[in-house]
């Protein structure tokens, strides 16, 4: 096994990307609808809720052309997760 060096140098970090997410609430509490901005710029990516209070998979996302992706998710980082790989493909 080798070492490595360390010769005092600190990795500059890396910038995240600005990335913001709009909440938009709906009707029943606690819930609501989220759309991804990209440095300020609204890319027409969302997650939604379903709407349904005892659902299993109650968010889904719609790209920019008004698709739904096929997998639903059970809680919103996992929707938002999938929302900027989504992002990131286009």
């Amino acid at each position: 096994m080798t070492a490595q060096l360390d010769f005092g140098f600190a990795p500059a970090p890396i910038a995240p990307a600005a990335i913001e997410w709009k909440r938009y609430p709906v009707a029943h509490a606690n819930k609501a609808h989220y759309a991804l901005q990209l440095h300020g710029i609204a890319n027409g990516i969302e997650v939604r809720w379903c709407g349904h209070p005892t659902a299993l998979r109650p968010y889904y996302v719609i790209d920019a052309a008004g698709w739904i992706l096929d997998r639903k998710f059970p809680t919103v980082a996992a929707a938002k997760a999938a929302a900027l790989e989504l992002a990131w493909k286009n």
